[in-house]
């Protein structure tokens, strides 16, 4: 990680390119999470439940969980500025975790990422938002990428606004405005083989709509 980190640093001192810099996110997280000395915890640590936990466990260990770090309750007049900037930062990942487990659709998705990140999953390659082409065009917005066996990797618009990213549509361009919440990455298999990619979630995508679509 240490390593990465300083590929980092390098990477934005020399310009290089915002898709170097995110496949270096992109490993940094992937090391972070794998590692047996988590250094960033899982959703379900930060809430304090078990991963099989169900819904309703899940709620009750964030209303506790927010009622003990909400900014307002831990406002003291010995407080320095790096105790509140902690309790502002617990604050947001609880409620970020919150967020992801507690929508059943963006929970599968994460739970998908954690599994892909603990298995020595077969990752053919790492893909950004732009690389995507626009499938099919109606009420669900279906977007694509080849994999080399032939099939394709798919995510659909109501995939992607689970994990809060917004889609809207003017005449041919379609917009992927992403948010603070959403995870670095998503990975999506294939189709038909055993392959999958990192989908990386590297801010907001202009994509062309194809006019016959």
């Amino acid at each position: 990680v240490v390593i990465i980190d300083l590929l980092l640093l390098l990477a934005a001192i020399i310009g290089n390119h915002i898709t170097v810099i995110m496949l270096l996110l992109a490993a940094k997280q992937s090391a972070m999470i794998s590692s047996s000395n988590f250094i960033h915890k899982t959703h379900y640590e930060i809430l304090g439940v078990k991963e099989d936990a169900d819904f309703e466990e899940i709620r009750k260990a964030y209303r506790s969980a927010i009622l003990c770090f909400h900014p307002d309750k831990q406002q003291k007049p010995s407080e320095t500025s790096n105790s509140k900037c902690l309790t502002e930062n617990k604050f947001l990942e609880i409620q970020r975790a919150w967020e992801t487990l507690g929508n059943p659709r963006s929970r599968a998705l994460y739970d998908g990422e954690l599994l892909a990140l603990r298995q020595d999953v077969a990752i053919a390659e790492y893909v950004s938002l732009e690389d995507l082409t626009i499938q099919d065009s109606g009420d669900v917005i279906e977007l694509s990428y080849p994999c080399r066996c032939g099939d394709h990797y798919f995510i659909d618009s109501l995939e992607l606004a689970d994990t809060g990213c917004s889609i809207s549509i003017e005449g041919c361009t379609v917009f992927l405005l992403t948010s603070k919440s959403l995870p670095a990455f998503i990975v999506l298999p294939c189709g038909s083989c055993s392959l999958k990619v990192r989908l990386l979630i590297n801010g907001d995508t202009r994509l062309h709509r194809d006019v016959h679509l």
